[in-house]
């Protein structure tokens, strides 16, 4: 627990939330802040206590939409909104993460709307 300014951020988790077998578990640490909001990193970390404000994630290669409606319903806060939403957007990981994956075991994954003709 670390305190500046009289705000108080507390660390909970360390483990990333689960990908895949083959993409390693790196760290990733939630933060409770001013006793208030928490931003659970990328996991679905519980931090045993009331949340009031939650930084919900609702989009990565490690989830599913009802795994983050779940966990919203678990930790219970009074407003939430969403983060860990960047794979929305064009090329994100969603596609980064297949690609890495899959061509080492000799499955091409390709984006149709970036390439123009594809030889398989």
């Amino acid at each position: 627990m670390r305190t500046d300014n009289n705000v108080k951020v507390e660390a909970h988790g360390k483990d990333h939330a689960f990908i895949y077998e083959t993409v390693p578990t790196v760290m990733n640490t939630g933060f409770f802040i001013a006793d208030r909001l928490f931003y659970p990193g990328d996991a679905f970390h519980n931090p045993g206590k009331p949340v009031e404000i939650l930084a919900l994630p609702v989009a990565g290669p490690w989830m599913k939409i009802s795994e983050s409606l779940n966990y919203a319903r678990e930790i219970n806060p009074k407003a939430a909104f969403p983060v860990h939403d960047g794979m929305l957007k064009l090329w994100g990981p969603v596609h980064i993460l297949p690609s890495k994956t899959l061509e080492p075991m000799g499955i091409k994954f390709f984006d149709l709307k970036k390439e123009n003709s594809i030889d398989i």
